[in-house]
């Protein structure tokens, strides 16, 4: 029942986002002022249109500016130190179902043999927003007036886990600097700009919660996310680091549990039967498989959760048969999705007569109105134990009164300490 700690390091000013039971409790260290880390960091030049061609001054090229394929303009004959700025319309590019595009400057590259100099238009994209979406981490962020920024900072997370969940990429850029007792932080992408968007750092990690929430399939996700900001010609940017736990770097391994997730889900449907269900069978069945096919994952002592990586992600009870409530709660969203449910993961206390402690449950929408579940609470730990349903499609104060929200934070200024706007409950039990 024990969440795992996720830590948010901004490399400019440490602080550190706990999640422990289930809250974030924020303690921020002072370190570097941004100004001296600024010092330490190589300089990032502006991109302009002056090149860093070295050579023969008296040498001519032929300088391009390209839309994508598309050639803007030339000028031939240019000399090294006279190259001209581009002086036509801003470039575009044409938008698509999901993304709108604006013209963010120039990628400089230079072709010795050719006698050329190019300059490749870049674009930032702007999401465009997507309402039948079911993923509520979204659909949540669609509240706040900057909405639009909001949902692109999601989309640029989004796409770098789903991009790397496949990938055949072995991770080897590691941060030891930070006291993770359990393992190295691996960097899977470290260029996610969210100060583009004129979102602060404390905003991003709402969002990035929003993301990880939304998909328990991103198992490899550490539980750490590190951001770092570079100055410029006055101009500051700022980035977030991804990371993925020390037990994922290698894709070799990654690909090996990908294909373990697709046949458990499969092993599922099967359980299932051709049989059409309705969703309250469906989620039941559902329910009573990954209780009959797991149990609560302890440390060697028997009574502490489990910290290890495993037991805090769906591969806990799909590989190792075992997890503490955050596989539970996860495993369920991502099985009850794939049969066209839709569920939610939510985190806050659990209180038991024998004190409170962080917790993750579930809120599932059967026939149009939704109602709280608990997998794990329903999985007893017991020399003789017996699958309940206790705590399935419950409304009613034995349920609410035992399951508090996290403090009910929905301020995106509250970091990872976020949590959103959960959909109001039924009447009744299901």
């Amino acid at each position: 029942m024990k969440l795992k700690k996720i830590i948010v390091i901004p490399l400019a000013l440490l602080s550190i986002f706990t999640l422990g039971s289930c809250s974030f409790i924020e303690n921020i260290m002072n370190g570097s002022g941004i100004d001296d880390l600024i010092s330490k960091i190589p300089g990032v030049t502006d991109i302009t249109t002056t090149s860093t061609v070295t050579g023969d001054p008296e040498k001519t090229y032929t300088v391009i500016w390209k839309n994508g394929d598309e050639t803007l303009k030339s000028v031939a004959n240019v000399k090294i130190d006279n190259i001209p700025s581009y002086d036509g319309e801003d470039p575009s590019k044409e938008e698509d179902e999901k993304y709108q595009y604006v013209f963010d400057g120039w990628n400089q590259e230079s072709d010795e043999a050719l006698n050329t100099i190019t300059f490749t238009a870049k674009f930032s994209r702007i999401s465009k927003i997507i309402l039948d979406i079911t993923d509520w981490g979204y659909k949540d962020l669609q509240r706040y007036e900057n909405k639009t920024d909001l949902i692109s900072l999601y989309d640029e997370i989004n796409d770098a886990c789903k991009e790397f969940y496949s990938s055949d990429i072995d991770l080897t850029s590691v941060h030891k600097d930070f006291g993770n007792s359990e393992g190295d932080y691996y960097i899977f992408n470290d260029k996610i700009d969210f100060s583009k968007y004129n979102i602060d750092f404390h905003t991003a990690s709402a969002v990035y919660k929003c993301v990880i929430l939304d998909h328990p399939e991103y198992y490899f996700i550490g539980n750490t996310v590190l951001s770092h900001s570079i100055k410029s010609g006055g101009v500051t940017t700022s980035y977030l680091e991804l990371v993925a736990d020390e037990d994922y770097k290698n894709h070799t391994v990654r690909l090996e549990y990908n294909q373990k997730i697709e046949d458990y889900k499969t092993t599922v449907k099967e359980a299932l039967g051709i049989v059409p269900l309705t969703d309250k069978l469906k989620a039941q069945k559902i329910h009573d498989y990954i209780i009959n096919n797991a149990s609560y994952a302890f440390e060697a002592d028997g009574t502490t959760p489990s910290g290890t990586s495993y037991a805090h992600n769906i591969l806990g009870i799909i590989v190792e048969k075992k997890g503490v409530c955050e596989s539970y709660a996860k495993l369920y969203k991502l099985l009850m999705n794939d049969n066209n449910i839709e569920c939610i993961i939510a985190t806050g206390v659990g209180k038991t007569d024998s004190g409170n402690e962080g917790h993750a449950w579930n809120y599932a929408k059967i026939d149009d109105n939704w109602y709280g579940f608990d997998v794990t609470w329903d999985d007893p730990v017991g020399a003789v134990p017996t699958l309940s349903h206790k705590y399935f499609g419950k409304v009613d104060s034995t349920f609410t009164n035992s399951h508090i929200l996290y403090n009910n934070v929905h301020n995106l200024d509250m970091s990872l300490e976020y949590l959103y706007v959960l959909p109001t409950l039924a009447s009744s039990n299901l």
